[in-house]
């Protein structure tokens, strides 16, 4: 596999602890010297090319060049995937179609949320309308393999919220959704925040549950965990008290069942670093 960092954005989000900056006078060189990096590969075989950020396409025609330098070195294995990264508020439909052209066949979309109050909260630059538009772009480019990113466990988001994010995936109809919870990064800015984060902590016994049960609802769940019979806590981050709230599992399932004929998976759903007996 082939990894590529492109550690630029046009603004960092709240709850991103991936390395990224905002100081655009640096894409050119970083740019070349990546290349001259890729070339040093040549001629070496790989089934699976990752460009990840960051936000790849928030550098526009340089990306173009990336991607060029990745086909005229590699060697790419029969039924390979190339994948970009892309943020709703950093895309245009001309870049998606220069990237088809190119042979990436697929696109990673950070969506998160369809509610435009938790967007914003979570200090993403683009809106629901904005999301909407890109996998439109996506679609319209080409593009048969794409996912879309869906984030729970955001500052003010209800169960109701949620389930409308979902409700816009159902008529978006991707082929792919991965959905995840909040997690709340030391050294980013929600850190040291005082957040209103809307789940409440998990204080019942819980039977042990997959979310491979999620298959019988339509669903293929390719990454789960299960949760013993203990009693999870939050996240708790002992040397500085820090907590982190999660869904309780059964509200998951039940909103996630809602999402008719798409593959999900299900990333750091339920993150925890105590579960006691009670």
């Amino acid at each position: 596999m082939v990894y590529i960092h492109i550690p630029f954005c046009i603004k960092k989000c709240l709850y991103c602890d991936f390395y990224s900056v905002t100081e655009k006078s640096l894409i050119k060189a970083y740019t070349d010297a990546l290349i001259e990096e890729i070339k040093t590969h040549s001629g070496e075989k790989t089934e699976t090319v990752y460009i990840g950020g960051g936000t790849p396409t928030s550098i526009g025609d340089e990306l173009i060049r990336i991607v060029d330098a990745v086909n005229d070195t590699f060697v790419f294995e029969k039924d390979y995937e190339f994948t970009v990264e892309a943020n709703p508020g950093a895309v245009r439909e001309n870049l998606f179609i220069e990237l088809y052209r190119r042979g990436v066949n697929r696109i990673s979309l950070g969506i998160q949320s369809f509610n435009d109050n938790e967007l914003k909260a979570l200090g993403r630059i683009h809106t629901a309308e904005e999301a909407k538009s890109a996998v439109e772009m996506i679609k319209t480019a080409g593009f048969a393999n794409y996912s879309v990113d869906l984030m729970f466990g955001i500052p003010h988001q209800t169960k109701e919220s949620l389930q409308y994010s979902l409700d816009c995936i159902n008529k978006l109809s991707p082929p792919h959704v991965s959905v995840y919870s909040l997690i709340l990064e030391e050294g980013t800015p929600f850190y040291d925040m005082e957040l209103p984060l809307p789940m409440k902590i998990l204080k019942e016994k819980c039977t042990t549950l997959s979310l491979m049960s999620l298959k019988k609802r339509d669903l293929t769940v390719m990454k789960f965990q299960t949760m013993q019979k203990k009693v999870l806590k939050a996240v708790t981050i002992q040397d500085i008290g820090k907590t982190v709230n999660t869904l309780e599992l059964e509200q998951v399932l039940i909103l996630l069942k809602t999402v008719s004929g798409t593959k999900m998976l299900l990333m750091c759903a339920f993150i925890y670093k105590a579960a006691v007996e009670k």
